[in-house]
């Protein structure tokens, strides 16, 4: 009888004792962030469908070109995409597909 008491406080402490487990999921975004070298407003299409213009810079002192917006970070989904600069005459400057994981920046130099 000692033996059946001790066997079931046990078996109610053991499966009363659970293990908790979550899964935390991030947003599932990525991010561009484009380095521009010269005084050029840029038109950026992602993935066909999503399209915004970089507003040119500006020089000082024959340095290199200062920008307003060269810490401005793009939110693309994350993933394969798709995406092409043209510049302020429409011409295709660049064409890339690239993956890019939830979370990550892509660095894009521009020419």
């Amino acid at each position: 009888m000692l033996k059946n008491s001790i066997l079931l406080i046990l078996l109610v402490l053991f499966t009363g004792c659970g293990l908790k487990e979550t899964t935390t999921q991030y947003r599932d975004k990525a991010y561009l962030l484009f380095n521009k070298s010269y005084n050029k407003t840029y038109t950026v299409v992602v993935n066909d469908n999503n399209q915004f213009e970089l507003k040119n810079c500006y020089s000082t002192n024959n340095q290199k070109c200062t920008d307003s917006s060269k810490d401005t970070l793009y939110e693309v989904s994350a993933g394969t995409n798709n995406i092409k600069v043209y510049d302020d005459q429409n011409n295709l400057l660049l064409e890339d597909e690239f993956y890019i994981g939830s979370n990550n920046t892509k660095e894009i130099d521009l020419p």
